[in-house]
């Protein structure tokens, strides 16, 4: 019986230089989790004794051609079994070889022979967990081991605590993201190393490095976990990203003019081709029922300068103002979290969480005012008065109640896409006035390829022109929509 255990590629830290001298690399087996076939290989379970006597690296588990490498060492221990190898000189070993250093291959995997299997099906209970949260094993040395099974969230199969080793093979499947984390961090310090540093740092990096990705494991269970629950539910918040900070004159109209020419694919800024998701880095909110509409992100602070997101203070302190105006919207504490981070980059005291007066609230507001969503107050036509008949019969019929709620429903939702409609057409305007700007400079300081001598009546046209654009221009400031 054969399986498969992945390993994890680990470049050297300082590759060998010299004639006839190749390069050592390691690879570091997956830690005696859970595999793919839901079995636990125990690290400490591996027999080599024959391995070692043709150490040989195939071609992926092809035993019927030349080997690619061979293993110089294996060396084992609680948390995993490591191996030591050189790729072969040959056309298949370097072509390999730069594949791995390279980064298009990251794994290998072996074949082995289970020795011992010891079957967890009958330790299961009704409900499909395992009725004991340890077991002991018997290594191949006679020695006892033992197994913390609390610790896997996935119930496994079986353990195999004996298993003799066969060959290694390099592979093309992609090893978990446990493993790519491993390799990411090899890379770190492999390069720290090459730039000079000295060992002794590169291990308080290493070591610092793999407290980092402890803590990236923990959330990434965590996301894994979440995902399989049927009520995941998205923060209404939007994540905080740091971002260069500006203090300069704040205008949310142009800010979000500016942010969705930055998100369509077209430089338009149209729906169609919108990044919703990159539109969204400039708010601090968004009503996820809605999503697809330009009223639903609130609280901007953020605009685009040079294709980079930047935050503006007046639109930061603004921002804070409207959500400590009303803090009633779903997640408006992760909002505010979001908000008073930023508040460093400009050195501002961050306000607290809580109920402020009218004056308190124009304190806090540094800058101009946000967009206000409009609210439609005209009453719509229910009836025609001249039209009788059955149908006035029926609607007297109706319970009085009810159709105040129909009318209330329906009312709301005209309400929702006329504000929509002027949202929309108020960022088309605004986008339409930052592109004629770029047009006006541009034309403006703009030089002809070929100096040519003025002419009286060219001047004249280039006057007039000129005039043209201005007026313009100022229709376009008369008509930019705060």
């Amino acid at each position: 019986m054969f399986s498969i255990c992945q390993f994890d590629f680990k470049r050297p830290a300082l590759l060998k230089k010299g004639v006839g001298i190749k390069n050592v690399y390691t690879a570091i087996a997956s830690t005696a989790a859970v595999d793919r076939h839901k079995e636990i290989l125990v690290p400490r379970g591996v027999i080599t004794d024959a391995f070692m006597k043709n150490p040989v690296m195939l071609d992926i588990h092809n035993s019927r051609t030349y080997p690619v490498g061979k293993v110089n060492d294996v060396k084992v221990s609680k948390e995993s079994v490591e191996i030591h190898f050189e790729f072969a000189d040959t056309e298949e070993g370097v072509k390999l070889e730069k594949l791995y250093t390279s980064g298009f291959m990251n794994a290998f995997s072996v074949g082995f022979i289970p020795k011992n299997y010891i079957d967890l099906y009958d330790m299961r209970g009704d409900d499909g967990k395992l009725s004991v949260s340890s077991l002991e094993v018997e290594l191949p040395n006679g020695e006892k081991e033992l197994i913390d099974l609390s610790q896997y969230k996935d119930v496994p199969y079986g353990i195999i605590s004996k298993w003799e080793l066969l060959e290694v093979s390099p592979v093309s499947v992609p090893a978990n993201p446990e493993a790519l984390m491993l390799r990411a961090k090899d890379d770190i310090v492999r390069k720290y190393l090459d730039s000079g540093h000295h060992q002794v740092a590169a291990k308080l990096l290493d070591a610092q490095l793999s407290e980092h990705i402890t803590e990236l494991r923990k959330h990434f269970d965590e996301l894994l976990n979440s995902s399989k629950d049927e009520h995941v539910e998205l923060s209404y918040a939007v994540p905080f990203q740091d971002a260069k900070a500006l203090d300069q004159e704040w205008d949310a109209s142009e800010a979000r003019a500016c942010l969705a020419l930055w998100s369509s694919a077209d430089k338009t800024g149209e729906k169609e081709s919108l990044d919703w998701s990159k539109f969204a880095k400039g708010f601090g909110w968004i009503d996820l029922e809605k999503a697809d509409q330009f009223r639903s992100y609130r609280y901007i602070h953020h605009t685009v300068e040079n294709d980079e997101v930047c935050v503006v203070a007046e639109g930061l302190t603004a921002a804070m103002a409207d959500l400590l105006t009303d803090k009633s919207i779903n997640n408006a504490e992760e909002v505010y979290a979001h908000l008073a981070k930023h508040y460093a980059a400009f050195d501002l005291t961050v306000p607290e969480f809580k109920d402020y007066t009218e004056d308190e609230l124009q304190k806090i507001r540094a800058g101009k005012s946000l967009l206000v969503t409009i609210v439609i107050t005209e009453e719509p036509e229910m009836e025609d008065p001249e039209m009788e008949g059955s149908s006035s019969e029926s609607a007297r019929d109706v319970n009085p109640d009810v159709l105040k709620d129909l009318i209330h429903v329906g009312f709301n939702e005209v309400e929702d896409q006329i504000s929509e409609l002027e949202e929309t057409v108020r960022l088309r305007m605004n986008i339409l006035s930052k592109m004629f700007d770029e047009l006006q400079k541009e034309l403006m300081t703009s030089k002809p390829a070929v100096e040519t001598v003025p002419v009286e009546d060219d001047s004249d046209e280039v006057k007039l022109f000129a005039d043209k654009l201005t007026a313009l221009s100022s229709m376009f400031e008369d008509i930019r929509v705060q």
